[in-house]
Order: C-alpha cells, then structure tokens, then sequence
C-alpha cells in the first residue's frame, strides 16, 4: 500500500513503468527482466497481476538510488522513505 508517493506511476497493457528522484524502472508483468535506467536487470521474480494489483519486486528501485530507504513495518507493510542529502 503506497500512502505518499512522490514520482511518476505509468499503468501499461502489460506492467508499470516508475520514475522516481530521476530514476527510471520498467516492469513486464511474467518477465524476469526489469529495465532500470535503460539497463537490464534480472529479477528475482516476475512481476505479477492479482485481483487488478500488480505487484512489483522494490529491489531493483532501492538498488538504484542510494537516497531510497525501505523500511518494513510488518510482514505485509514497508515505508519507503528518501532523504533529501
């Protein structure tokens, strides 16, 4: 669940497409490659589609800017926070 999100959420036909602080991540629902800042990146898993959610692994947002910070609240909640230094 996102409660502030400040940065472009792009729904596509087949995934999601996130930019954050300059930072670009596209995503294709099945496919085990994510492109970060037009790079290649395997994923751990494939990102998927449930009841109308598409779920997405964070890792490779996080791996991209060392400003990001996850912080996991529970098992099913995490904040993502960023610095500003």
């Amino acid at each position: 669940m996102t409660r502030v999100f400040d940065g472009l959420l792009v729904f596509e036909r087949n995934g999601v497409r996130i930019g954050v602080r300059g930072h670009s991540e596209s995503f294709t629902i099945g496919r085990r490659i994510a492109v970060v800042d037009k790079t290649d990146v395997r994923l751990r898993a494939a990102p998927f589609e449930h009841n109308g959610d598409i779920f997405v692994p964070i890792g490779p947002i996080i791996t991209a800017d060392p400003a990001l910070r996850l912080t996991w609240i529970n098992r099913h909640h995490a904040d993502l926070h960023v610095s500003a230094f």
